[in-house]
């Protein structure tokens, strides 16, 4: 029997891509078995062979997250772990469908929620739509440092914890300049945080290209400036 393969909580055997319509204009599904999928691990590594149209479908559905930095949950069989994708091939089959090979990186991080436990999307703050929404802990190691990770994923970690620094550092409520610059190369502007009373999330933007996310569970790490200021009083 092939073992479960889901992404981000949803197996691939349960995708549906939307075909044309039939001659009586009903629109019908079209789905692949869990034997059409092929899966191999080394080390840190794992190796995803899907079909070319079902990888369009994964990043359509906001199922694999497009910017390639940010940690997705992968469940192979009963046994989840948080990945990154580092190489995408496409290839041809003599006897099947094109096919897409993912190569993906673990990143270790125990305390990671899955996704059945994570809370449902909420946001306070303006204008999320399309919004970068990251979980700062899938960047730490158990001592609540960033962990050792590759040049990109690094850079945006390292962009991540310079945000909560000046978010935290500013007045609750007040929309900060913090002089960081975007994380888009084209893009000249600097970012803006927020962090509203009683929330939980750190809403940052770029006013210039609007390059925008969202930062979540920032409150236990080393970077929230917040934590001083309530030990003191």
């Amino acid at each position: 029997m092939a073992r479960t393969i889901a992404i981000n909580g949803t197996k691939l055997d349960e995708v549906r891509m939307l075909m044309d319509p039939d001659f009586n204009g009903t629109a019908p599904y079209s789905t692949y078995r869990m034997n059409q999928f092929r899966v191999s691990q080394n080390g840190q590594q794992l190796r995803l062979v899907v079909p070319t149209d079902l990888a369009v479908e994964l990043y359509r559905l906001g199922i694999l997250p497009q910017d390639t930095n940010l940690p997705a949950e992968i469940l192979i069989g009963r046994h989840a772990h948080w990945y990154i994708v580092s190489d995408v091939r496409h290839s041809r089959s003599v006897v099947g469908p094109p096919q897409v090979n993912f190569t993906f990186i673990r990143v270790i991080q125990e305390n990671a929620p899955s996704v059945a436990e994570a809370e449902p999307a909420r946001y306070s703050a303006p204008s999320v739509e399309g919004a970068y929404v990251t979980d700062i802990t899938h960047y730490l190691d158990e001592t609540g440092e960033l962990m050792p990770l590759p040049g990109p994923a690094r850079k945006l970690a390292s962009f991540l914890v310079l945000v909560v620094e000046a978010a935290t550092s500013a007045e609750v409520g007040d929309d900060h300049a913090t002089g960081i610059r975007c994380r888009k190369k084209s893009c000249q502007g600097t970012i803006r945080t927020l962090l509203l009373p009683d929330d939980h999330e750190v809403f940052w933007r770029c006013p210039v290209c609007e390059h925008h996310g969202v930062i979540r569970n920032w409150q236990n790490t080393k970077w929230n400036q917040l934590k001083g200021t309530e030990e003191s009083r």
